[in-house]
């Protein structure tokens, strides 16, 4: 862990290998299908009284693919469209260090956690770096709690 940073509760559907590695590939490929399906498996997951945010995908990434998956699962996750942004500053993660990934900066860009609890969806959690970026802005700017839940797992470790 690194200086300030708290610990995240992570639950994912599996390991980020076999069927689950190729559906979020297909995901990321831009079977908006498999985020549908994908969505709606992780939602066993939601309590009732969580905001669902997505973690956020590099600008430069979601040009490229045409859309944001982290945006696509959330929706079919139950996510309210908006209602809390959070943006990525910098460079997409892919081939960076996990040094590198776990120093991302996130921004708060629209609504407010103040008060409330909150559940972040993503597809797949590496090394945590992204989402305990998203939680530590998100509890900066008032969320009383913040979890993830995740379609994959590439590493174990404790967030």
């Amino acid at each position: 862990m690194l200086p300030g940073e708290t610990r995240l509760p992570v639950t994912a559907l599996g390991r980020y290998e076999g069927s689950l590695r190729r559906a979020v590939l297909a995901l990321k490929r831009g079977r908006r299908d498999v985020a549908r399906a994908l969505g709606a498996a992780l939602s066993e997951f939601r309590a009732a009284h969580e905001l669902v945010v997505p973690a956020p995908t590099s600008p430069e990434r979601a040009r490229r693919r045409g859309f944001d998956q982290g945006l696509l699962l959330a929706k079919a996750f139950g996510g309210e469209r908006g209602a809390i942004a959070l943006a990525l500053e910098g460079a997409s993660q892919r081939g960076a260090s996990r040094g590198e990934r776990l120093a991302r900066r996130i921004r708060l860009v629209r609504g407010s956690p103040a008060g409330r609890r909150i559940v972040l969806v993503d597809d797949v959690c590496s090394t945590g770096g992204t989402l305990l970026a998203c939680a530590n802005a998100l509890r900066a700017a008032g969320a009383v709690s913040v979890r993830a839940v995740v379609v994959a797992r590439a590493e174990r470790r404790p967030w």
